[in-house]
């Protein structure tokens, strides 16, 4: 009786949270952005994980994303910011410049040559003569469209983002070359100056605090024996910290005077066991230029499960899920495989067996993909209250 109970419980709440999830987690991508992006199994893969770190009472570490979401579009362009926020990241780098005439705009290099179909400074062409140049063509024919994307342009984006969803994302600003008035007067205007954080050197530090004294500075931390006088000299929120000085000792101390650590994890450091050292370690927030690296750590420290899940169709394999239990006790990961053709729309189950453990098994299609993680988080949230598993619950949105 009480299974049934339970079941029936269970039924409605899933029914009613997965019409006001939806409306919660939807990728809200531009649809041409969103189709493009299905055709990449790599980033269906990376939303399913992201979904799942997110779905964590309290993630391990804050996801900062360099120059927006690098990986799946050109760097520093809207179409990587929109990519960013639909992966729920805490921050998005950008790289803050200013043109011939004065316009602030977001571009890593001085020079347009890397990054753009132009040449040379950006300093000497004016804004109407960037606007001409392709910002995404060097990266696929597909953003040749995109242009240098200018602050207010990015801050508006953000915005937009922040008013209608829970979770909010915001700015690691990168002060290249900036105008320092602009550039706090353009983050309040769209309720961004509160949260973001500045990425400045030690003069820039005293130009914004004396237009935004409550501004959170981010500066470089020149080595550990550092320390103590760049937090008494100038009491920043963050500091960023070469990724060979991260150290357990070194992020207490500075936990300690209520400061965070920032630090960029590229390149060599790239790696889930490097990742995982330093979130151990106590580290606040890893930029990075792969999303997944910080799942793969997360899931070390966690233990998410790694559920094989298909896409119809093409069999390819995602991962998807997260085994949950009673107190700090997971679950095991647990595989189980559900042949493609057997999983037409979403197919959702979950099986609870009379122990502390409980598991949870995923399986989506190309079809409703944001329906089934909407599901799954709420289950997950609402079955920890549940001392005692029971029975098995399936749920298929055939279409």
């Amino acid at each position: 009786m009480k299974n049934i109970f339970a079941i029936i419980i269970v039924t409605v709440f899933l029914v009613g949270s997965s019409f006001c999830l939806s409306s919660i987690s939807e990728s809200k991508l531009p649809q041409k952005l969103a189709a493009y992006l299905s055709s990449k199994p790599e980033y269906s893969k990376t939303k399913s994980e992201m979904a799942v770190f997110h779905s964590a009472n309290t993630p391990v570490v804050g996801v900062a994303t360099h120059r927006a979401a690098n990986e799946f579009a050109p760097e520093n362009t809207l179409a990587a910011m929109q990519i960013a926020l639909d992966l729920q990241v805490d921050y998005i780098e950008m790289d803050v410049r200013q043109t011939k005439d004065g316009k602030s705009v977001i571009l890593h290099d001085g020079n347009l040559n890397r990054t753009t179909n132009g040449k040379g400074p950006l300093k000497e062409l004016n804004f109407d003569e960037t606007r001409v140049l392709s910002a995404g063509s060097w990266f696929d024919p597909f953003f040749v469209s995109e242009k240098i994307p200018t602050l207010e342009e990015a801050c508006k984006l953000l915005n937009e983002h922040n008013e209608n969803s829970i979770h909010k994302t915001y700015f690691y600003v990168d002060c290249k070359d900036i105008n320092v008035e602009v550039l706090i007067d353009t983050l309040n205007k769209y309720k961004l100056l509160d949260g973001s954080v500045f990425y400045v050197n030690e003069q820039q530090i005293g130009q914004i605090h004396a237009i935004a004294p409550n501004t959170r500075m981010l500066p470089g931390l020149h080595g550990p024996k550092d320390l103590d006088r760049m937090i008494d000299n100038y009491h920043p929120y963050a500091l960023d910290v070469n990724w060979e000085d991260i150290s357990k000792e070194l992020i207490d101390k500075a936990h300690s005077k209520g400061v965070k650590i920032f630090s960029d994890g590229f390149g060599k450091d790239q790696k889930v066991e490097s990742y995982a050292k330093a979130i151990r370690a106590g580290i606040d927030v890893i930029s990075t230029n792969k999303v997944s690296v910080i799942y793969e750590a997360a899931s070390i420290i966690n233990n998410f499960s790694k559920v094989e899940t298909f896409d119809e169709g093409t069999n390819n394999r995602y991962n998807f899920g997260k085994v949950i239990s009673d107190g700090s006790n997971f679950g095991k990961v647990l595989r189980k495989k559900i042949p493609s053709e057997n999983s037409k729309g979403i197919f959702l189950s979950l099986s609870f067996r009379r122990t502390k453990r409980r598991r949870i098994y995923g399986v989506k299609t190309s079809l409703n993909h944001n329906w089934a993680i909407n599901c799954f988080i709420f289950l997950q949230v609402f079955l920890q209250s549940f001392h005692q598993p029971f029975g098995m619950i399936r749920c298929q949105n055939d279409s």
